[in-house]
């Protein structure tokens, strides 16, 4: 709660969309400070997700695991709902508990064809994973040195 609110001052109100992992404490903490509504999940994540899932259901053929991957990167980048119907129904044919993990994955959150906020056309958060990586060793830093190995980076 105290990084969004901080946040949330510096942006003078303004409310965003933010992208995220599902990590638990945004997910309590988003709502309260800039709206479920403005909050949005991250599709790379929910991949590795499903992946797991498909996993435990006992899909672990590689040529099995890229067609999961393929139908749901279908449902998720579907501009119009029908589209987004049609490659579900195309999961839902393939493995239904697969497409009931979707379902009960709030497809409101990150399907594009559901998300009615401007993502300007971004699903995944890549480019912030990379820069967690780059900024990796700066972590065990004290909050000065910290900020001024971002401020260096930057």
């Amino acid at each position: 709660m105290w990084i969004l609110t901080i946040l949330h001052e510096c942006l003078s109100g303004l409310k965003p969309v933010i992208m995220s992992d599902r990590n638990q404490g945004l997910l309590a903490g988003m709502p309260r400070v800039f709206g479920v509504e403005n909050h949005t999940y991250c599709v790379r994540h929910l991949i590795e997700n499903l992946m797991t899932k498909a996993g435990r259901l006992g899909i672990r053929c590689n040529a099995s695991k890229d067609l999961i991957k393929e139908m749901f990167n279908r449902v998720a980048y579907a501009t119009i709902a029908a589209e987004y119907d049609c490659a579900l129904d195309e999961m839902r044919r393939f493995k239904r508990e697969l497409a009931l993990w979707v379902e009960k994955n709030e497809p409101q959150r990150w399907a594009q064809s559901k998300f009615k906020k401007e993502r300007w056309g971004k699903l995944n958060n890549n480019p912030m994973e990379s820069w967690n990586n780059w900024m990796r060793k700066l972590r065990a830093m004290s909050i000065p040195w910290l900020l001024l190995g971002h401020l260096q980076k930057v």
